[in-house]
């Protein structure tokens, strides 16, 4: 039986944003390996102002992802990038416990149909190549490889794989 999760919209400036800093501290261990630095101390609330050229704050999703009323993730979503009918998946960051567990299945579940039902045609995504795991979710999950590029965080380069999945 799939976990039982809800996803809710977070926003800044509520109380959402301690708990979603206490979730990058949990999940230092992609943080670093992404960033090459441990999570700031702002990180959660950067989660909801970093955008890409052309796009805001206010263009994004933040979704937490709870379990049980626990926030054990969030998922960022951008409508509308990089195309009209597409949706980019900034990030889907889960608690160290509840990886594996089918969680981000039951949330990649819940957000295509969402983005379906917004008219959505296609999602959108990096996933560095040095996380193996990850990228076998993101197959798993109906994304396929478009491209190989050099994502340049300044305080880390990773080599990373576009991937998409059509809706």
């Amino acid at each position: 039986m799939p976990p039982v999760i809800t996803l809710r919209h977070l926003e800044v400036g509520t109380t959402f944003v301690a708990a979603l800093q206490a979730l990058h501290l949990r999940c230092a261990d992609f943080v670093e390996a992404t960033t090459g630095r441990p999570p700031r101390g702002d990180e959660g609330e950067r989660l909801f102002v970093d955008a890409p050229p052309g796009k805001g704050a206010g263009d994004k999703q933040v979704l937490g992802v709870k379990r049980e009323g626990e926030l054990v993730g969030v998922v960022e979503l951008l409508p509308g990038y990089p195309g009209p009918q597409d949706w980019y998946v900034g990030l889907l960051l889960l608690s160290p416990e509840v990886r594996g567990a089918g969680v981000g299945t039951a949330v990649m579940r819940d957000t295509v149909e969402r983005v379906a039902r917004a008219g959505g045609r296609a999602l959108h995504l990096i996933v560095r190549e040095d996380n193996p795991r990850a990228v076998a979710f993101w197959q798993a999950q109906g994304f396929a490889l478009v491209d190989r590029r050099v994502q340049d965080l300044g305080t880390k380069k990773n080599l990373v794989l576009k991937m998409v999945r059509p809706l």
